[in-house]
């Protein structure tokens, strides 16, 4: 299994990050971690509809599994929490692990 690890900050509220994970194949996991807000997780398929998501309370890490059904391109979209207007410019950090040696993370920002 490949594994992808990248860093990024949100713009401010309403400015999701979005993140392509291209080619993806087969049982895909995707974590968000080192939160300094209340970040949440999606992942939309190659038809725009959401395929996984995690939105746990706090600080605590994000994670989701999914089977892609591909190869195709999913999206791993960082979002704050919509309850919440608290942003910071702390990093987060998004890791994609995937059986596919044809790994990479593309933003889309």
């Amino acid at each position: 299994m490949s594994s992808d690890r990248i860093q990024g900050i949100l713009a401010g509220p309403g400015q999701p990050d979005v993140w392509t994970i291209p080619n993806a194949v087969g049982d895909v996991i995707v974590r968000l971690t080192d939160l300094p807000a209340d970040y949440d997780l999606y992942i939309c398929a190659p038809d725009g509809k959401i395929a996984a998501l995690s939105a746990q309370e706090g600080t605590a890490d994000e994670e989701v599994r999914f089977a892609a059904l591909g190869p195709a391109d999913y999206l791993a979209v960082v979002n704050l929490d919509p309850s919440r207007d608290t942003i910071s410019t702390q990093p987060y950090t998004l890791d994609v692990a995937r059986p596919s040696q044809d790994a990479g993370l593309v933003a889309l920002r």
